[in-house]
């Protein structure tokens, strides 16, 4: 059975239950109340590791680092962040609030130690030596992005694989110790912080402030191991301590920090509740970030549709009848294309033909046929042939057709017989 546990940052701490069934069954070290403290030391010159021994010291921790003479150009200053008065550390995390355009953190080395024995990276938090490889923990490291430009950060780290007591690092000491493969005896670095100071800051202290959850969640914190599992220890301000450096001074001055600002919440405007009644002709507009307002529904107005019929539609025309005058006055007799006019037929042909109207009077239009007036080849004036009307030429050239075609077919009847 594994139990995992997430800092902050996501890191995930795995802990194995068959490796503490030792210490479960057997008797434990006397345990002191955690009272833990982390720390900026922004002069860590008293800080060392000693890889022979392996052990850390701590010297006395320095919360203003003054410059006497200021240093006009962006520089850089290495700081540790320090924990003291833990027992079984497990993992650790550090919120960072600062001004971006004075100075920022820009790189952490979570294991700013070098053991030289194995060539392994050091921190406190994987000092203790593994019993069953001989060798230091891997150490799993995160930071939100230092390069965004935001005016905080959250750094921290864990040691890899099972936890338990022995792994889990102290400092001081247990009485009786429960591990002696390291020694920690005034506090442990858990990271090397490099701090980027803006351009010339002649004259200004600047700050890093070490804070707890507010104004930023989530804040400092530290995760210990125990007999039960594991605990979350978060820190108030006043387990935090504070950085300071004076640019071309030799004290710093009391500058604000943005301890327990307002915690910053997004502000959205409330909705509006004068909506125009009734609601199924308007749009509603629902942006999160703005109320709710109503905008008419404008439908563009409808193109207008031409008639397909004509409005006065004339009698219904009887085929073969003729035309009256009203009918053929209503209906005019568009042009023919392709076919003879009455006048050049009767030129043509040599016939002669009758009309009902008087010489020098315009054409009536009492003669003209329904082909005529349906835009159908025209089949020309009345003949005066009996009284019937001609024939369409079509039907002239159909009746040739056939008498051809039925010609044709006699003459091979008849050469089928000769033969």
């Amino acid at each position: 059975m594994r139990t995992s546990i997430t800092l902050g940052l996501g890191l995930p701490v795995v802990a194995a239950l068959a490796a503490a069934v030792a210490f479960l069954s057997g008797s434990l070290s006397s345990r002191a109340v955690q009272a833990p403290v982390m720390s900026l030391d922004m002069d860590p010159a008293g800080n060392s590791y000693d890889a022979a021994s392996n052990t850390m010291t701590v010297g006395t921790i320095d919360g203003c680092l003054a410059s006497e003479t200021a240093n006009p150009g962006t520089h850089i200053h290495t700081v540790h962040v320090v924990i003291q008065n833990v027992e079984d550390l497990i993992g650790w995390q550090g919120r960072l609030n600062f001004d971006p355009s004075a100075m920022k953190p820009v790189d952490v080395d979570f294991a700013p130690f070098l053991d030289t024995n194995g060539n392994e990276p050091v921190s406190f938090v994987n000092m203790p030596i593994d019993r069953s490889r001989f060798k230091h923990r891997e150490i799993v490291r995160a930071s939100t992005d230092l390069t965004s430009g935001a005016a905080s950060a959250l750094i921290g780290s864990v040691y890899l694989r099972e936890q338990y007591a022995e792994i889990s690092p102290d400092t001081p000491a247990k009485s009786p110790p429960d591990d002696s493969s390291y020694s920690a005896p005034t506090g442990g670095v858990v990271a090397a912080v490099k701090l980027e100071v803006e351009g010339d800051q002649s004259g200004r202290t600047l700050y890093m402030q070490l804070d707890d959850n507010n104004p930023y969640p989530p804040g400092s914190k530290l995760v210990t191991f125990t007999s039960g599992g594991y605990d979350e220890i978060n820190f108030s301000q006043d387990s935090l301590t504070s950085g300071y450096h004076a640019e071309g001074a030799s004290a710093c001055a009391s500058v604000p920090a943005p301890t327990n600002a307002p915690t910053k919440t997004p502000s959205v405007p409330p909705l509006s509740t004068d909506l125009p009644t009734p609601l199924p002709t308007s749009i509603l507009i629902t942006d999160p970030w703005r109320p709710i307002v109503a905008s008419p529904l404008v439908l563009p107005p409808e193109p207008a549709i031409a008639p397909i019929f004509p409005t006065a539609v004339p009698a219904p025309l009887v085929v073969g009848a003729r035309m009256s005058e009203s009918q053929a006055s209503a209906v005019p007799a568009p042009p023919v294309v392709g076919h003879d006019t009455p006048v050049s037929r009767a030129a043509n042909s040599g016939a002669s033909r009758s009309t009902a109207t008087e010489p020098g009077a315009p054409p009536s239009t009492a003669g003209q046929d329904v082909a005529g007036a349906l835009s159908l080849p025209h089949a020309g004036a009345s003949d005066t042939h009996e009284g019937w009307p001609r024939p369409p030429d079509v039907l002239l050239v159909a009746c040739a057709v056939i008498a051809l075609a039925a010609a044709a077919a006699a003459g091979i009847r008849w050469r089928r017989r000769q033969r």
